[in-house]
């Protein structure tokens, strides 16, 4: 759809789209939205991912269950979880710029390069997975309003940039205010899907947002006392959403758990990854956080990360 066309089509679209996403609270109440803290919630967010991509068709099935990114191993890389008991029933994962780059310059590398050259700090939104009987019950939109105050409050974002499916990027444009980056390509990863670039400003958007969605016909949820979308994501804090205090008088940087020595052992050697076989880049940056890496048992292992 043409640019000029989607921003004549999004007043109209808008309200029936939020009347959709509308969910009961009953639906997320005992569930904990919070940033994956432990190698159990961390390899059940892969897993969660992997089952998703295969069900999806735009990966194959692998013998390890679980789908890992080099990007997920950097310290700069949050994953966030849905959790019900001991279950996690969805993830999503802010990956932001670092020496490696963002997983979606592979496919779209000119759209992220403007980006940094405009020295803008940006972040990636990716690995959004939910179990199939949750999907359409607010857990998806519990994650993105967790990520959003992480990025915005936390980690000093100030661009927010995804690679998408042409078939959900009206729902990006139209609810969340993404505008496309540039083309559409193949994301060969993924098994060739398409994929369109998309960025959103959490500076200037935030008024933008907050012009079209602090109105009270604008609520999120079933009841008539539900949070309208703008306090929803930005104001009203829903108690099972876990982020760490922060004080208002002095923001600053607040990072993301880093993975333990131990850690970082057992999923490497769970996945078979041997860091000499990795590529020289993502060796270099790896061992410059991590310097278990450069003990010599860790070079017994055969494959690479994906």
């Amino acid at each position: 759809m043409l640019p000029i066309f989607s921003s004549l089509l999004s007043p109209v679209l808008r309200p029936l789209m939020i009347r959709r996403m509308r969910f009961n609270q009953s639906e997320i109440e005992g569930v904990v939205f919070k940033i994956a803290d432990t190698l159990e919630e961390k390899t059940a967010a892969f897993k969660l991912v992997h089952e998703m991509y295969v069900r999806r068709g735009i990966i194959p099935a692998s013998e390890k269950n679980w789908r890992l990114s080099v990007f997920h191993l950097l310290p700069t890389t949050t994953i966030f979880v849905a959790k019900s008991g001991d279950r996690i029933i969805g993830s999503v994962s802010l990956i932001e710029d670092s020496p490696l780059g963002v997983p979606m310059e592979e496919t779209h590398p000119k759209e992220i390069l403007s980006l940094r050259l405009a020295g803008l700090r940006f972040a990636e939104v990716g690995a959004l997975a939910v179990t199939q009987e949750r999907r359409g019950k607010g857990v998806s939109l519990m994650l993105y309003n967790i990520l959003l105050r992480w990025a915005r409050q936390y980690r000093l974002v100030r661009n927010l940039a995804i690679a998408v499916h042409p078939r959900i990027e009206k729902f990006f444009s139209v609810i969340f205010l993404f505008k496309r980056m540039g083309p559409v390509h193949s994301y060969k990863k993924l098994n060739c899907a398409p994929s369109v670039p998309l960025c959103v400003d959490l500076s200037t958007g935030l008024k933008q947002f907050r012009a079209i969605y602090d109105r009270p016909d604008m609520h999120i949820g079933l009841s008539r006392h539900s949070a309208n979308v703008y306090r929803f994501f930005c104001e009203e804090w829903e108690a099972n959403l876990c982020l760490p205090q922060r004080s208002p008088f002095m923001p600053c940087l607040q990072s993301p758990p880093i993975w333990g020595p131990d850690e970082l052992t057992w999923i490497l050697r769970k996945g078979g990854v041997r860091p000499a076989d990795l590529p020289r880049q993502q060796r270099r940056v790896l061992t410059k956080y991590y310097s278990s890496l450069r003990d010599p048992s860790m070079h017994t292992l055969r494959q690479e990360v994906c």
